[in-house]
């Protein structure tokens, strides 16, 4: 059914209400992505306004069917660049542009179908009195709270702060819309691939500090026996979760008053912690190198001393995410390590 044709039949019916509402939204694609933001105001015009017009639609979603990677990986390669341009719009130049600064590279190696890795990270912050002991947190000191998922190029590609010292990794990410949006499936692809006769989904990596899921991988904890294959599977998750790890180092020497704290009203503490965040990624982007001084660097030593990263464990976790662990764990003890090529060099 033609929009603009259902729209001026009913216009001229309801002409006063749809002006009002036409003034508030835009009638584009740009609207779907807005309702994104959390924003019960627009949400609830949009929805009045499809109400109105009587057509139904439906949000957009990412997905994707289960597909042999066959024609990508023999007939592609073969295309005529003329062909190639008609099929992607791009050249092969500008795509493999495009990949380098989108694919997950270190993650493919270490870790398959890992699309990002989630830590949190303690700031340094002065509540009001009235609130104080919400923000000490499990070391004793008091602090805002900083989760980030970060690709393998160490970019920061979603935030999460301000959240009280006290809360946990864990508590503060299942408090976001991320965590349930994720969990319902409206987020990620549910794209798979095949490994050894598996099908292994896309997952996030994690630290003892979260918990299980299908969809978010963690090492084992301390409180389990560490055989040898867990400890391939921990090397494995480890390599991968360097990115994140590193990303909040560079972070406050990049903006070190981050590590000695941010004195400014509690309404307005996220919002210093994500420009940071935001400016570093574009400082990243552009290469632009982090310099410290020997002074520099030892105070920065002794600002860690005095703030210690609580690291709390979280035991929960369902069992599909347990099974899909072992599923990798054995994937893993199944191909060549890299232990494994250093000690026939060192036999030759």
């Amino acid at each position: 059914m033609d929009f603009q044709v259902v729209s001026k039949k009913i216009f001229w019916q309801n002409q006063t209400q749809l002006k009002l509402l036409l003034k508030q939204v835009r009638m584009n694609n740009e609207l779907v992505l807005r309702l994104e933001e959390e924003n019960s105001e627009v949400e609830e015009t949009y929805l009045k306004l499809l109400e109105l017009l009587q057509i139904r639609t439906r949000f957009r979603t990412i997905w994707k069917h289960p597909s042999s990677t066959d024609w990508w990986n023999h007939k592609v390669p073969l295309f005529p660049e003329k062909l190639f341009i008609q099929h992607f719009r791009v050249n092969f130049q500008t795509f493999d542009f495009i990949v380098a600064k989108l694919g997950g590279v270190v993650f493919k190696e270490q870790f398959p179908m890992a699309f990002g890795s989630i830590d949190g990270s303690h700031i340094p912050f002065n509540p009001p009195s009235r609130l104080a002991s919400d923000f000490y947190n499990y070391k004793g000191w008091k602090s805002v709270m900083l989760l980030a998922i970060v690709d393998a190029r160490g970019r920061a590609i979603w935030v999460k702060t301000g959240m009280p010292g006290r809360q946990s990794d864990s508590g503060a990410f299942k408090e976001s819309k991320l965590f349930r949006e994720i969990s319902t499936e409206e987020k990620i692809p549910r794209a798979t691939k095949e490994i050894e006769g598996h099908h292994i989904p896309l997952v996030l990596l994690g630290d003892s500090g979260f918990s299980m899921e299908r969809w978010l991988m963690k090492p084992f904890t301390h409180h389990t026996e560490l055989t040898p294959a867990r400890k391939i599977f921990k090397y494995r998750l480890s390599r991968a979760r360097r990115a994140v790890e590193n990303v909040f180092g560079r972070l406050k020497a990049r903006w070190r008053r981050l590590y000695r704290g941010i004195d400014v009203l509690y309404k307005n503490a996220h919002k210093v912690i994500i420009a940071a965040v935001a400016l570093h990624n574009l400082c990243e982007e552009l290469g632009v190198n982090i310099i410290l001084t020997q002074q520099e660097r030892a105070n920065d030593q002794v600002l860690e001393g005095r703030h210690p990263q609580p690291n709390p464990q979280c035991n929960q976790g369902n069992r599909s995410g347990e099974d899909l662990r072992n599923i990798l764990l054995n994937i893993f003890c199944n191909q060549r390590q890299p232990w494994d090529e250093t000690d026939e060099e060192t036999r030759m």
